[in-house]
């Protein structure tokens, strides 16, 4: 079997494969909402950070192409989970990403990055998304955006495409970052066949340890394999 992508997924999350697209002004990755079953007739592994050396076969059940999410099943318990948030997201309010930029390309640790939610809407004003000004690389899109509670408040879902804007304005956008909103998620989990018990919110302010290791515990790297 050869690996053919490496990406994300934490809790319910979306993944996309690290091949470039672009419309006009999203930079964007193919994605698992665009399938349903084994991925590209090839298997879909999952990798738990916890259960170092092991991958288990998971299965696109459900997705929305729309929003571009996904739920994939695994068979196997991983060691921790996150809440979604039930509040609406707030400008300046603070927030984490988690994610394997570049897969596994210059090291396989998760990633975490800090910033702000920029804006309640995204590109076109789309009211499904939020923009944040963390970083994210190919490889981040899935992964969650929590706040200071541990709650996720998004999925990591794009960025503005450089090669467009410098080409149309002359100057290359910085710290523009998207994610489908927490409603959104929670819609499309209920929204599907599954019987899904989430966890409930946290409603208490962590601190960096507790937050760290609550999505080093949830974090579970996706690999697609062809046959």
């Amino acid at each position: 079997l050869n690996k053919i992508f490496i990406g994300q997924k934490i809790l319910l999350a979306k993944e996309r494969l690290q091949k470039f697209l672009s419309d006009t002004n999203i930079e964007k990755y193919n994605s698992v909402a665009d399938f349903k079953g084994d991925l590209l007739d090839g298997t879909i592994c999952f990798h738990p950070l916890h259960k170092d050396g092991y991958v288990f076969k998971g299965k696109v059940i459900a997705n929305d192409m729309l929003n571009d999410l996904a739920l994939i099943k695994g068979d196997f318990k991983p060691k921790g989970t996150l809440a979604i948030s039930e509040e609406k997201p707030s400008l300046l309010q603070e927030i984490y990403v988690a994610g394997f930029p570049y897969g596994d390309s210059y090291s396989d640790t998760l990633k975490i990055t800090k910033g702000i939610v920029s804006a309640l809407v995204g590109i076109g004003n789309n009211a499904s998304e939020i923009q944040i000004d963390a970083a994210i690389q190919p490889g981040n899109s899935g992964g969650p955006i929590i706040n200071e509670n541990g709650n996720i408040v998004g999925v990591t879902v794009a960025s503005l495409n450089k090669e467009y804007f410098f080409e149309s304005h002359g100057s290359i956008p910085e710290n523009t970052n998207f994610g489908i909103k927490a409603d959104i998620l929670i819609n499309f989990i209920n929204s599907s066949n599954e019987e899904i018990q989430l966890k409930a919110p946290s409603q208490y302010k962590r601190g960096n340890n507790a937050l760290s290791k609550s999505l080093l515990n949830s974090s579970v790297k996706i690999l697609c394999f062809n046959n």
